[in-house]
């Protein structure tokens, strides 16, 4: 290496700075090596975080999906005691039907009650605890089976539910039929006859669901009971938990069962009696906005 001409300072000096300069350097090159391969681990420490978390929810997913296929837990949402009902009475129920001014949807002479929801939806899997809990007492289902939420809702995710998709309602008293448009992971599950299409065009503009239109005469959109207690929770606990009617669920959920029915009973000249005139649905019955 030549060393650069100075005036006044002799090579030794000038030698000296050269060292000076090439130590500063190597350090500045050190540094920047150091900050690097900091930088360099830490985002391979989000990037492995990030994986884990993925994986975690992956896992967390999976199990809901397995524990949903449980179906004992059926047989005790279809079947909530009347006692409960009675005792519970309007709950903690968050909303009633609101009045339309359409004309009676029916199937023959029966009213019908049309549920427009998706399975991916954390409202949805809420509401179809009280749905399917207040249209037991007027018939019997065949078909329902166990369902989980979409598992990116945040708070709101992995609820355990049912779903309609296949499944079947027999009433003496009123119809039914529920329509699961997407399916758990916001993929296209069901298509909608143009019929009920035009109908939720008709009632429900922003497309709203859960949306559930009650012999042309009310609707319901959005869940109609409280259940952020719902997430964690699996299917066995929900139904125990809504047969007890000192428990905040059953407040919530058979609250807004009775509100369903009540509402239903107002379409069916007040049949059946026994469900009808029971203290739970009366009491529900005075919250009413149709009467």
């Amino acid at each position: 290496m030549s060393i650069p001409s100075t005036p006044g300072k002799t090579g030794r000096e000038r030698l000296a700075e050269v060292k000076e300069l090439e130590a500063r350097q190597a350090k500045q090159r050190r540094m920047l090596a150091l900050v690097a391969g900091v930088v360099t681990i830490a985002v391979l420490g989000v990037a492995i975080l990030w994986f884990v978390s993925q994986g975690n929810k992956k896992k967390e997913s999976e199990s809901a999906e397995q524990q949903a296929r449980n179906s004992q837990f059926i047989k005790t949402l279809t079947t909530i005691p009347a006692a409960t009902h009675d005792k519970v009475g309007f709950g903690a129920a968050t909303g009633v039907p609101s009045a339309t001014d359409g004309p009676q949807d029916k199937v023959g002479d029966k009213p019908r009650v049309l549920y427009v929801g998706a399975e991916f939806c954390p409202f949805c899997a809420v509401e179809r605890w009280s749905l399917v809990s207040a249209l037991s007492r007027f018939g019997t289902w065949d078909g329902l089976a166990g369902a989980v939420s979409s598992p990116n809702e945040g708070a709101m995710s992995n609820i355990q539910t049912v779903t309609f998709k296949d499944a079947t309602y027999t009433s003496k008293y009123i119809a039914f039929k529920g329509w699961e448009t997407k399916d758990r992971m916001g993929e296209p599950l069901q298509t909608m006859s143009d019929a009920d299409s035009t109908l939720v065009s008709k009632y429900n503009d922003r497309g709203s669901i859960p949306f559930v239109l009650i012999g042309g005469k009310s609707t319901t959109q959005g869940a109609t009971w409280d259940g952020r207690s719902l997430p964690g929770m699996t299917n066995t606990e929900i139904a125990e938990q809504m047969a007890d009617p000192n428990s905040a669920i059953s407040k919530g959920a058979v609250g807004a069962a009775n509100v369903y029915s009540a509402q239903i009973c107002t379409l069916t000249g007040q049949q059946p009696a026994n469900v009808c005139n029971s203290a739970g649905v009366k009491a529900a019955a005075a919250k009413l906005e149709v009467k």
